[in-house]
This record gives C-alpha cells, sequence and structure tokens, in this order.
C-alpha cells in the first residue's frame, strides 16, 4: 500500500501529537504542517525531527497534493479556519473536534471527523493505542480512508455519529474538565494541611476503576449517599469562609443525596 499523504492544520496540542505518532509510521506521508505562522509550522517540525515535511501557511492550503487534511484547530476557531478556504478537490477533509457537527465541513465534497477522544498537553506523553478515536465520514470511500488513518494511531477505532459525538463530549466534560476542578479544590484544601493531590492518588485511582468496573451509580460512597448529616456539617463548617466551596459541596452532596432516593 502506497502511504497515505497526510497534512496537519494546527500546531497546538492536538497537531503536535497527531504529527508526532503520524510522522512515526510507514503507512503514512507527513508531506506538511499547516498553521497561520509558517515559523510555528517550521518549529513543530524540528521539534519533532519531520525531515519529509513542508512548513505552509494557511492560504497556501489550495496549492497542495494530499490525501487527507486534519484540520487539529480549537473548537471555537474551526469555523473560521474553514471560512475562505478552497480545499484541494481530491482531499479528504476532517477535523478533530469533540462538539462541531461534521456537516460544518459541506463546503467541501469529501468530509468527516477523527477525533482523538483525550486531553492533549505537549508537554505530556500519551500512549495513542488506547485513545478510543471516533470517526466519521459521507461517503463510504472518505471512511475507509480515514480508518486506516485512525488504525494507525488507535487500536480502539469507531465509527460515531455526530449527535452521539457530542454527548461524548458533554459527558467528558463532566468526566474530565469538571472532574479537574474539583481535584483543584481538593488541592487546595490539602494544601492547608501540608499535604497535597500525592496523597490522594490512590483514592482516585481505585474510585476511576470501581466507576468503570461496575458502574458510576454502585461506586458511588461518601456521607451524602449514607445521609450522614454530621460529617456533612463538619465539612461545611471547614468551609465556612469558603463560600464558593461550600456551594459546590452543597450542590453535589444534595444531587448525590436525590439520586439514593430514586
Amino acid at each position: 500500500m502506497m502511504p497515505i499523504k497526510t497534512t496537519i492544520v494546527g500546531t497546538g496540542n492536538v497537531g503536535f501529537h497527531l504529527a508526532s505518532q503520524l510522522g512515526k509510521s510507514k503507512d503514512i506521508q507527513l508531506t506538511h504542517i499547516v498553521s497561520r505562522e509558517k515559523s510555528r509550522a517550521e518549529t513543530l517540525i524540528n521539534q519533532l525531527g519531520l525531515a519529509d515535511s513542508d512548513p505552509l501557511q494557511v492560504n497556501e492550503l489550495p496549492s497542495i497534493i494530499s490525501d487527507l487534511i486534519i484540520l487539529s484547530v480549537p473548537d471555537q476557531k474551526l469555523p473560521e479556519v474553514i471560512e475562505g478556504i478552497d480545499f484541494p478537490a481530491d482531499t479528504v477533509v476532517v477535523h478533530t473536534s469533540g462538539s462541531q457537527p461534521m456537516e460544518i465541513l459541506t463546503s467541501h465534497t469529501s468530509i468527516g471527523v477523527l477525533y482523538p477522544f483525550q486531553t492533549f498537553t505537549k508537554s505530556q506523553q500519551v500512549n495513542f493505542s488506547e485513545i478510543p478515536i471516533f470517526i466519521e465520514s459521507n461517503s463510504s470511500e472518505s471512511l475507509e480512508l480515514i480508518q486506516k488513518v485512525a488504525s494507525v494511531l488507535s487500536q480502539n477505532v469507531k465509527v460515531v455519529s455526530s449527535k452521539d459525538r457530542q454527548k461524548v463530549h458533554l459527558a467528558a466534560v463532566y468526566a474530565c474538565n469538571f472532574t479537574n476542578h474539583l481535584y483543584r479544590i481538593a488541592e487546595e484544601i490539602l494544601a492547608d494541611a501540608d499535604l497535597d493531590l500525592k496523597d490522594l492518588e490512590h483514592l482516585m485511582r481505585e474510585t476511576v476503576s470501581k466507576a468503570v468496573s461496575i458502574s458510576a451509580a454502585k461506586a458511588q460512597t461518601g456521607p451524602a449517599i449514607r445521609g450522614d448529616e454530621n460529617i456533612i456539617q463538619k465539612h461545611l463548617t471547614l468551609l465556612h469562609n469558603q463560600p464558593e466551596k461550600s456551594e459546590v459541596y452543597k450542590l453535589l452532596s444534595n444531587q448525590i443525596a436525590s439520586l439514593k432516593e430514586k
């Protein structure tokens, strides 16, 4: 099989990790890294040692020859990036957004989605083989190409519609973004006791493990699910001069208690 000529637009966290992973594969020819500022593309290419990739500015996209263009830009910037670009006619164009529908690309003929379901930071290595990749396309031919590229990245590739992908993204905000905010609150509380999150790591890991293995509903523990008002009031007393943390505590405790009653 001839290597799939692939172009990545975007040099942020997602683009960085996609380029790093795809650049290692003999099945992918990573032809171009594209950014609004060519210097950013050059920096990423040099950083990852992508000797066979060329840096481009966005306005140079129409002139390239590529089988697949991956738009790895922030969700809110995607409409702006798409507007005014005439993608090469014979190229499949996909985005990596969890919240944007595939149809945002309908100005082009062959479109799709390649959504790596993970939170990315450039400084943090990830094991791509374990990351779910959710894909979608408007044709069977394009889907086959997207699936081949996704399979280079991960062993866990699923076809998921835009409607369901948005639900996955919403669930991820609860499970990842909101949970991380709660970790931050816990971190601040621990700091007052000269401790840190490492002292909770065993508990955090066990909570995730049980939620996945037996379901989050069955794994719920703590004073709210037990109806232990004595402990709840003690906790609220500790938070008496921190009204925002107190409100979060009350809201979550009330929700947990109400679910027990159902």
